[in-house]
């Protein structure tokens, strides 16, 4: 039960920073646009570290879940 909780908490927390994360734009330093070239610039260089932490919360959050609801079903059974 309280692996469950802590998953689902975990979940919870996961989901909603990479929501933040997704909504929010990014100030990505003077200007945002490769000049005299109408593109857009696209800092792959450097990751959003909030949003790679979002998605690995949710990834943890999932698998704490699982197996708390897992675990918790077999223990109700009465195997044996």
């Amino acid at each position: 039960m309280i692996l469950a909780t802590a998953g689902f908490v975990l979940l919870v927390i996961g989901v909603g920073i990479t929501v933040w994360q997704w909504t929010h734009p990014v100030a990505s330093g003077w200007f945002a646009y490769a000049p005299l070239s109408d593109t857009v610039f696209n800092p792959t260089v450097n990751p959003r570290w909030p949003l790679v932490l979002g998605y690995c919360l949710t990834a943890l959050g999932a698998l704490g879940l699982g197996a708390g609801c897992g675990i918790s079903a077999v223990a109700r059974s009465g195997r044996g």
